[in-house]
């Protein structure tokens, strides 16, 4: 190996860890998003699923007053 081939592929070895580094993030990431999206679903579905309960409860009290 020359110099210049030497030096190249010690700087791949550099950059490996860091494109690993940057991979890793980067999936996090996606986890992160993937969580938040259905974490998100659920918060609106509870939330729903309560505005029906509270509606069905005012129209139970609104037939007992009548």
């Amino acid at each position: 190996m020359t110099g210049v081939d030497a030096d190249s592929t010690q700087h791949a070895r550099r950059l490996q860890p860091s494109e690993q580094q940057q991979d890793q993030q980067d999936h996090d990431h996606q986890a992160e998003t993937a969580t938040a999206v259905i974490a998100g679903a659920v918060e609106r579905s509870a939330a729903d699923a309560a505005e029906a309960a509270k509606q069905r409860d005012d129209q139970n009290d609104k037939n007992d007053c009548s």
